[in-house]
């Protein structure tokens, strides 16, 4: 079987999206993390992420689009979670963009291999963390459960 060659995303048939979707995620408080102190620039990031990404030229093909969540939106692992599958379900499977694009800025920690975006939530005691984090493979689980699993016949189409 030949190598597969992938064309240009400015060159591919059909319809495209924007160049680029993002999710920014920002959490300065952490109100049960009594040894944590709050972080002061953390939802600013993610707003200036945002903002920096809508600035961004469409190419022809649609406005690049920001979605922002931040501090109390997200006090759980599962809020994160779901402000991820939110975010995939907006991507139009059919016209996908050129990158997608997730930020987060806040309280982190690395277990092993995981490393895990801590939620606002979170219980003070350290050793709960590596349960109530949410791990960096779930973001990609969800993003290719999402996103390429459903565009898998639309990018077979397009390769050369």
């Amino acid at each position: 079987m030949p190598p597969v060659r992938h064309r240009p995303w400015s060159d591919l048939p059909g319809r495209r999206g924007p160049p680029v979707r993002a999710l920014c995620l920002g959490i300065n408080a952490y109100p049960r993390m009594e040894h944590c102190k709050p972080l002061k620039n953390c939802e600013r990031d993610a707003d200036e992420f945002a903002n920096q990404v809508r600035a961004l030229s469409d190419g022809g093909n649609g406005h690049c689009h920001a979605t922002v969540h931040k501090g109390s939106q997200l006090k759980s692992k599962a809020d994160m979670a779901e402000a991820v599958r939110e975010f995939a379900r907006t991507i139009d499977k059919q016209a996908p963009p050129r990158m997608v694009a997730v930020t987060f800025s806040g309280h982190g920690i690395q277990e092993g291999e995981h490393i895990l975006m801590i939620p606002s939530g979170v219980s003070s005691q350290p050793d709960e963390l590596k349960n109530e984090g949410f791990s960096h493979n779930e973001l990609f689980a969800i993003l290719y459960e999402e996103v390429h699993k459903k565009t898998e016949v639309f990018c077979r189409s397009l390769l050369c």
